[in-house]
């Protein structure tokens, strides 16, 4: 994933958590570049292709807040029926 994705993933949970300062940027960047490699784990670890609006993305992003906002043992409840969806997607071969 490249810096540009990271840093547009990045704004989409700043904005998401209505956060407006630049203090917390690096620890956001952490846990999208962790949600990232949590993604692949569902791509046998492979890179993952996909755009800022894509299901993967929304995944990412969604991961990202609820692990900023200590919650992220609720996220694979919450998004069970997208996780199950990309994950059949991508062993069919077709891009989310």
């Amino acid at each position: 994933m490249n810096n540009t994705l990271i840093d547009k993933l990045v704004d989409i949970v700043k904005d998401n958590s209505n956060i407006y300062w630049e203090e917390d940027d690096n620890k956001i960047r952490r846990l999208v570049i962790q949600s990232y490699n949590y993604m692949t784990r569902f791509n046998d670890g492979d890179e993952l292709n996909f755009d800022e609006y894509s299901t993967i993305a929304e995944l990412i992003t969604e991961r990202a807040r609820y692990a900023l906002n200590n919650s992220l043992d609720l996220f694979e409840v919450n998004f069970a029926k997208e996780l199950q969806a990309v994950i059949i997607e991508l062993a069919i071969g077709r891009s989310v």
